[in-house]
């Protein structure tokens, strides 16, 4: 699950005159309007929220969080063009991957760091 916050803005419609050299002027309509942003995620397995922050301090858990995901086109077993996700935090992605690798004897890819 994704935590969004909404910056709330009255919605305004405004003129915006821009003066130019040479006595040119750009004449613009604006709108405010209300933004969504992503600032953490809730585990779907135990329900720790994982938040961004640009201070670790003010959040020991800045955004550290997995998404497994899977997509089934056609043919899959009653799962035609299903999409499924899951949100984990960093605790219980450890112990998905520990299943996958130990139990059923598959690999997690690691991607590069950089």
């Amino acid at each position: 699950m994704t935590i969004h916050v909404a910056k709330r803005v009255q919605t305004l419609q405004y003129l915006e005159v821009h003066s130019l050299a040479g006595g040119l002027r750009i004449m613009e309509i604006r709108v405010l309007k209300e933004v969504s942003t992503v600032v953490g995620h809730v585990c779907d397995a135990c329900g720790q929220e994982c938040y961004k922050h640009a201070d670790p301090k003010e959040r020991p858990h800045s955004d550290e969080h997995a998404t497994f995901s899977a997509h089934w086109g056609y043919h899959s077993n009653n799962k035609d063009l299903d999409r499924w996700n899951c949100d984990l935090c960093e605790s219980c992605a450890e112990k998905v991957k520990d299943f996958i690798e130990k139990t059923l004897g598959g690999k997690v890819r690691v991607e590069e760091r950089y």
